[in-house]
């Protein structure tokens, strides 16, 4: 309206980028066991660049070799913005690290200015718990367990939140110990066993032919009769003398 012309002919002007790229944002491990660190530039740079060699980290647990992915770059686009480092082995100890970057360049070929950047992390352990098999106690018998984890937190299935609990009765006995990463559960039965006991009664005669079965049965015993058979039963055939000996982990008992 003021007079202005717009020409769309051919023109002979460049567009030119001096300026290197940056990194915009670096997303480094949390307080868990992670083998991935994340860089984000502020443009555009060559995907066949940002190789192995670009980065260096070092830190407890080292040496460290990074695997740099690009999901464009991984479908076949020359450049791109952001990249995942993944570490081998992974980040699991506590301490400082030291990220370098260097040696990439963008579409016009101006060079990062190479970066350094030094983090600390406290990295939690994985969380372990195992209260092994079932167990029976004898009477007055007590166990405790133990669910100490580091920088962890506890539940126990009667509201307790104690690392250990002194067990003296029967039950069912579970936890969920927790920390910033994760969360674990645990449980294990307990129950009480009495010491063998049992009776075969008096002397007795038998008739001719009669049969006398003897029972010796005591919980989670092993057993000895007096002619090496082995097992809760036997049955009297024969005049004599008779005895079973019964054991379990809570004592011994014959008749």
């Amino acid at each position: 309206p003021v007079g202005y012309t717009l020409d769309f002919g051919i023109s002979e002007v460049g567009i030119f980028d001096f300026k290197s790229p940056e990194v915009s944002s670096l997303v480094l491990p949390a307080t868990c066991s992670n083998n991935e660190i994340t860089v984000s530039f502020n443009e555009s740079v060559a995907c066949d660049q940002v190789i192995s060699t670009a980065f260096t980290l070092t830190g407890p647990g080292g040496p460290y070799t990074i695997d740099p992915f690009s999901n464009e770059c991984a479908v076949g686009a020359a450049y791109s913005k952001r990249f995942v480092l993944r570490t081998d082995p992974p980040i699991t100890q506590s301490g400082t690290y030291n990220l370098s970057i260097c040696c990439i360049s963008d579409v016009c070929g101006n060079e990062l200015v190479p970066l350094e950047r030094t983090f600390s992390l406290d990295i939690f352990p994985p969380l372990g718990l195992d209260f092994g098999p079932d167990q029976a106690l004898c009477e007055g018998e007590e166990i405790e367990l133990n669910a100490t984890n580091e920088e962890a937190t506890y539940q126990w299935q009667d509201g307790t939140t104690n690392p250990t609990i002194l067990i003296s009765s029967a039950g069912r006995y579970a936890v969920t110990v927790t920390n910033p990463c994760e969360s674990i559960s645990e449980e294990i039965n307990v129950t009480f066993l009495d010491a063998p006991k049992f009776d075969f009664g008096q002397d007795t005669i038998l008739c001719e032919g009669n049969l006398l079965p003897l029972a010796a049965s005591s919980p989670q015993a092993t057993y000895l009769w007096q002619d090496g058979e082995q097992g809760p039963l036997y049955t009297v055939t024969t005049p004599g003398n008779y005895s079973a000996t019964a054991v379990n982990q809570c004592g011994t008992f014959s008749d």
